[in-house]
């Protein structure tokens, strides 16, 4: 009687390993993720992959992103970085796939490797910093010296042309 008690809980705690994702268990769907830029003060615009605004900010911020988009679809975001006298930075950044995921080989099984973690999201991970280095912008107005040979100059100067020696 003992024995076939044993065997139950066994086959139990087997069954809950087997119907878990192992990354679903240790890890997370969403993530904070501090933006940051050099110099600080500029804004920040974060979209993702279907074209949603998620949050317009001024550096440094912090947000919480989704890793995944759906089912075996990692989340990708566009950070748009803008602050007067800089130029613009375009960032790219998308979710990899957490490590833990691939402890469904040992503890998860196949629900967990095809189906528990990725419809959860938490096969997915995003890092938890990016920063840009943002580099200043060169003026279009500063004077410039430009050698012309005669036939690139348009008629109409013509008449303001002095002769040097």
């Amino acid at each position: 009687m003992h024995k076939n008690n044993l065997s139950t809980a066994a086959t139990l705690i087997a069954l809950v390993i087997f119907i878990s994702g192992c990354a679903s268990i240790v890890s997370k769907s969403s993530y904070p993720v501090v933006l940051d830029s050099d110099p600080d003060g500029a804004t920040i615009t974060v979209v993702n992959k279907s074209g949603d605004t998620i949050v317009r900010s001024t550096t440094p911020t912090s947000v919480t992103l989704k890793a995944s988009k759906g089912f075996f679809s990692k989340e990708e975001y566009t950070l748009t970085y803008q602050k007067d006298g800089y130029a613009k930075q375009i960032v790219k950044f998308s979710a990899g796939i957490d490590g833990w995921y691939f402890g469904n080989l040992l503890f998860g099984g196949l629900p967990g490797l095809l189906i528990i973690d990725p419809l959860t999201g938490s096969m997915s991970k995003l890092d938890g910093h990016i920063n840009a280095n943002l580099s200043q912008q060169v003026s279009h107005l500063s004077p410039e010296l430009k050698i012309l040979e005669r036939s690139q100059i348009p008629e109409e100067w013509n008449q303001h042309l002095v002769k040097l020696n």
